[in-house]
């Protein structure tokens, strides 16, 4: 009974230390606000879009207006730096680390949860360049049309559907990177820790990497297509047929198919000019030709 009690009075203290904590925590809420900036622009005021944010999703989309039109929310203890030069905006939104450290530690925040950090890009046609940065966010890109894009994030997704990017970079850490819809010259996606998913592409060059992920894909058209995982398995669909191909397979602790059939880890046609290469350690390898159907 006695050791019943003892334990009765340890959780009450418990508790007590965690509503105190919870009231520390949120005890700011109302003095820390968020912040909301709306910027415009007229649709062929510059060609290059540059954005630097931290812990903010970031989405991209077309402009209905085809205006430039960029909604940031982001805290009130963050510095907006907005530079507009000849032909390009630059905008940066940033805190130094020790006050973004003692500000995040109020994890138990209203406004926040209720309206929480995005950036929101309104793209006209007129901007062709666009490079976007973020930190523990998404970056979310859809029906966009580009010279070059440049993601990259940490801690986050990054989704790509149905666009035109000549030149495609996606970069991320401990999250995955999708394509869909997509069409491109050449695309570089790197991740660590997520998986990489290519649906209905028309890529010229694919150069895919990841460790600690699968890669998958279907109905892929591609001259030179270049996947590369660690701890992950491979599974890809591409248009075309396999006598054409010069294809490249590697892989330990995993068995390697092609078209269903039983192959090794060796290279195959190796006269042939568009290539296949696919390679991966402890995880299996199947890849389809949909044109050999």
């Amino acid at each position: 009974m006695k050791l019943v009690l003892k334990f009765g009075i340890v959780f009450v203290i418990l508790g007590m230390i965690g509503a105190a904590t919870f009231l520390f925590l949120s005890g700011n809420d109302a003095d820390r606000l968020l912040e909301e900036k709306v910027l415009k622009y007229e649709s062929d005021r510059f060609t290059k879009l540059y954005l630097s944010v931290e812990d903010e999703k970031i989405v991209l989309k077309p402009s209905l207006t085809n205006e430039l039109i960029i909604t940031i929310i982001y805290e009130d203890y963050e510095t907006l730096t907005i530079k507009e030069l000849e032909n390009e905006l630059n905008i940066d939104v940033r805190a130094p680390f020790l006050t973004r450290f003692t500000r995040g530690i109020q994890v138990f925040n209203l406004a926040r949860m209720m309206n929480p950090k995005e950036v929101i890009i309104e793209l006209p046609e007129a901007i062709e360049d666009v490079y976007l940065k973020t930190s523990n966010g998404k970056i979310s890109v859809t029906g966009v049309n580009l010279q070059q894009g440049s993601f990259v994030t940490s801690n986050g997704k990054i989704e790509i559907q149905e666009s035109r990017i000549t030149l495609l970079g996606a970069d991320t850490s401990n999250g995955d990177i999708s394509l869909e819809g997509v069409t491109a010259t050449k695309a570089n996606l790197d991740t660590s820790n997520g998986a990489i998913e290519l649906q209905t592409i028309t890529i010229d060059e694919i150069d895919a990497q990841t460790s600690n992920g699968r890669i998958t894909g279907s109905k892929i058209t591609t001259n030179r297509l270049k996947v590369h995982s660690s701890n992950g398995s491979i599974n890809l669909n591409v248009y075309g047929q396999f006598m054409d191909y010069k294809v490249k397979t590697k892989t330990s602790n995993g068995t390697v198919r092609i078209n269903d059939a039983v192959y090794g880890s060796s290279t195959y046609n190796p006269n042939k000019t568009p290539y296949i290469e696919a390679i991966t350690s402890n995880g299996s390898i199947d890849l389809s030709f949909y044109g050999d159907e």
